[in-house]
């Protein structure tokens, strides 16, 4: 279950491939990333081109008929193209797709960032204008019960920013209420990883750009250690 950058995850994840720092699913995100960090496409191509090289006929087959790992793409209605009307929609989720098409077309509404991704205030699935859900001011799905594991950008408002200075720790607390407007349980996030702070943004992340293959790397290397971290801590329930 996923919205905007999450909702890839999710895909890849439902067609159980490899998400390790040298598989293929790396490589390509960085081939399409640095196309895009050299003008010849958009960031949304970006999406679209690595769905259409790592969804071969066995892996959309994984997605579509995969009972254990069900996948849903989580976007938010833009009524009669209006972002105003579309933060204040609810969260909608897709799910029972039919074939590859149909996968990346969700997964493209999911990630549509007005503008950012291919110029275009909105995008079409289904017959309705929608957008990334993540507009709305909620980054990930809040789902309840025992076999949820709630992932955010942010911690929850009450955690402890050790990494962080006074105005740091300020921002973070100020993104994480403005992120998470339903007031979700978050269980994993980017703070339990050992050396993760504000400090590690630069100018990649402001203009909304791809990041080059090192700073990428290390990035997958701390979501690898907070879902590590977060792991250890909970381990002993799930055994």
């Amino acid at each position: 279950m996923g919205i905007s950058g999450g909702s890839m995850c999710a895909a890849l994840l439902a067609a159980e491939l490899d998400l390790s720092s040298n598989s293929d699913v790396m490589l390509c995100a960085q081939e399409q990333s640095d196309r895009c960090r050299d003008g010849k496409q958009k960031i949304g191509m970006l999406v679209h081109n690595m769905l259409d090289d790592l969804l071969d006929n066995a892996a959309v087959q994984r997605i579509i008929n995969n009972k254990r790992r069900k996948m849903h793409i989580a976007m938010v209605d833009a009524p009669s193209g209006s972002l105003m009307k579309a933060y204040n929609q609810p969260i909608k989720l897709c799910s029972n797709f039919t074939d590859k098409e149909d996968i990346r077309n969700a997964v493209l509404a999911s990630t549509h960032i007005p503008y950012i991704a291919n110029g275009n205030k909105t995008t079409m699935l289904r017959g309705k204008e929608v957008v990334d859900a993540g507009i709305t001011g909620q980054m990930f799905v809040p789902a309840k019960g025992g076999n949820f594991v709630n992932v955010n950008i942010f911690p929850p408002l009450d955690y402890t920013l050790t990494n962080e200075y006074a105005f740091g720790q300020y921002v973070v607390k100020m993104y994480s209420k403005l992120n998470n407007k339903a007031n979700g349980t978050i269980h994993a996030h980017p703070y339990l990883a050992y050396d993760f702070g504000s400090h590690i943004f630069g100018l990649d992340d402001m203009l909304v750009r791809p990041l080059e293959k090192d700073e990428a790397l290390r990035r997958h290397h701390l979501g690898h250690q907070s879902f590590l971290s977060w792991f250890e801590l909970h381990k002993h329930k799930i055994d």
